[in-house]
């Protein structure tokens, strides 16, 4: 008898395809949430680069995103939230 996953799981897979399991799922770096009219961008800073961030959250917070921009609306910017700031991802030698 012949037996069938419907899914196969991925850290099995991964062992398959590699040799070992993955040391941890991967996490997001980024997310858009709109809540009562209001879109707060969340930024997890331990994934993102340092100024990666900095260049989304300006453009963001200016509201240059939308299609609706003008720059006479100071008041067209969402909310953006960073969390994990006290360990941030730095490339090369910026530490």
């Amino acid at each position: 008898m012949r037996h069938r996953l419907p899914v196969i799981p991925n850290h099995v897979m991964y062992r398959f395809m590699y040799g070992y399991e993955p040391e941890a799922e991967p996490q997001s770096q980024y997310v858009a949430v709109n809540h009562q009219g209001t879109t707060y961008h969340l930024f997890n800073a331990q994934r993102m680069p340092v100024g990666r961030m900095a260049v989304n959250i300006s453009q963001f917070i200016r509201g240059k995103h939308k299609p609706t921009y003008c720059t006479r609306g100071y008041l067209d910017g969402d909310k953006c939230i960073v969390v994990n700031m006290d360990d941030p991802l730095m490339t090369g030698r910026k530490r």
